[in-house]
């Protein structure tokens, strides 16, 4: 009863309704790395409805200024490097902290497919399909 009811909660979040992406083609914004010549990944993600909080206001920052004001600012410069250089595969080990390293690799995945998170909700959708697991357990092994 409790899954219906959310099933029918989020059944008009627009999760199921797939964006297409089209880049701006302008700095500051997406764009596509010509070598790899890829689509954005699940660029609709930021139209679906939120479930998990009351509103967004105490989570999003506002700036003050455009995208392309931001990108003149000795602030966007600093941003810009700091995630240049502790996003880089070749960061020397004093630079990014071994949490952010192994949460890094945690949430590493090859493009086009889904993040470890995800996959270990698959490996135990599977041990519960085939497993022998009372509820209680199955709602454990979801949790865990």
């Amino acid at each position: 009863m409790v899954a219906n009811d959310v099933l029918n909660w989020r059944n008009s979040d627009r999760a199921s309704n797939p964006a297409l992406y089209t880049p701006v083609g302008s700095v500051g914004y997406w764009a596509t790395i010509d070598s790899l010549n890829q689509a954005a990944e699940l660029p609709g993600w930021g139209n679906v409805g939120i479930f998990a909080i009351a509103g967004t206001a105490g989570y999003i920052g506002s700036l003050g200024m455009s995208n392309p004001d931001y990108l003149t600012t000795n602030t966007y410069a600093t941003d810009y490097n700091t995630v240049k250089t502790r996003g880089s595969a070749s960061v020397p080990l004093n630079v990014r902290s071994a949490a952010q390293t192994n949460t890094t690799f945690f949430w590493n995945s090859a493009a086009g497919t889904i993040t470890n998170a995800g996959l270990c909700n698959g490996v135990a959708k599977s041990v519960v399909a085939y497993g022998d697991l009372n509820l209680a357990d199955v709602e454990r092994l979801y949790a865990a």
